[in-house]
């Protein structure tokens, strides 16, 4: 794996095995629901999940990374964080 996240910010739990190259799925919480998103790489979901547990940006309080074979619905983290 390219970056624990968990090692860095316990609000991001990372499923993805190492060597893994295909899409994944970013499981983000908010106060009153959930909300899934499926990127094309781990670089883009890491990225997704920092900033969505950052208080002044996502607002957050917990992500997960974990392997999928879904579609994909955003193609970069700026994507979905600033213009969905």
């Amino acid at each position: 794996m390219s970056l624990l996240l968990d090692d860095i910010r316990p609000d991001v739990v990372t499923n993805v095995a190492d060597g893994y190259e295909g899409h994944c799925k970013l499981i983000v919480q908010g106060s009153y629901s959930e909300e899934v998103v499926v990127f094309p790489n781990l670089e883009e979901a890491e990225s997704a999940a920092t900033a969505a547990v950052e208080p002044v940006v996502g607002g957050y309080h917990g992500a997960e990374i974990e392997m999928t074979t879904d579609a994909v619905t955003h193609e970069t983290a700026e994507e979905w964080l600033f213009l969905d």
